[in-house]
Parts: C-alpha cells; structure tokens; sequence
C-alpha cells in the first residue's frame, strides 16, 4: 500500500518477503492450520478460509482504489479481484495441505507469488 503505484515494476522475487512470512507463520504449526482449514466444522472457524477471502478481498479493494488514484482512466474488474482473492488464499491453503516440508513450500511458493502479481496487473485493473 506504502508504494508509489505510479512507478511499480514488477520483478520476479520482489514478493519473496513477504511469501516467506507466509510460510513461516503458517508452518510455524502447520498441524493445527490443517486442523483449523479441514475439521473446524460445527466451531468458531467454521468457514474461516471464506473469512480469510473477504479480508483479503477488502484489502486488495483498497489496493485497486490507490492504484486508479495514480490511473484515472483504468477501473476495478470486481469479478477477476473477488476471484483473485480466492485465488491468493487458496494458493497458500493447497501448500499447507499438501506440501508438508516447509523449505519445500518456500520453494514452491515464489512461483506463484509471481503469478499473483502479473495477474493482479493483467487482469484486476483494466
């Protein structure tokens, strides 16, 4: 959000960070994550990988409106950023269900934090 939007250039690994924090705190305890994602049914985190969605959807919202503050002449595509949400949270719920070795999931994550980013450009801003 701290970034002048204006002048961003997308380089691969400049998101490694931030996926790295990522991965560290939900590996930290990565059995009771999965319990949370898989058995919550019925408890308080019942439904908790939607609410992750809406919170990272109304941040990623927040994102879209700085960035048209630098671009007037683009605008929101609502569909591809709510789908774009669920595309970010469910990126790092398939690593924890199924990549149990944390360096491996570091190492399998970047990719994708790539893909995340051109997406974003590409498709939620037009």
């Amino acid at each position: 959000m701290e970034t002048d939007i204006a002048d961003f250039q997308h380089t691969s690994g400049d998101h490694d960070d931030f996926a790295e924090l990522m991965i560290e705190a939900l590996y930290a305890d990565r059995d009771v994550m999965i319990i949370m994602l898989e058995k919550a049914s019925g408890s308080s985190y019942d439904g908790i990988v939607d609410r992750f969605v809406e919170m990272i959807e109304k941040h990623n919202y927040a994102l879209a409106e700085n960035y048209l503050a630098a671009f007037p002449d683009k605008h929101i595509n609502e569909y591809m950023l709510h789908w774009f949400s669920h595309v970010q949270i469910n990126a790092f719920v398939h690593l924890l269900t199924h990549v149990e070795d944390k360096e491996c999931a570091l190492k399998e994550i970047r990719p994708v934090m790539d893909m995340l980013v051109e997406t974003w450009i590409k498709y939620v801003i037009e």
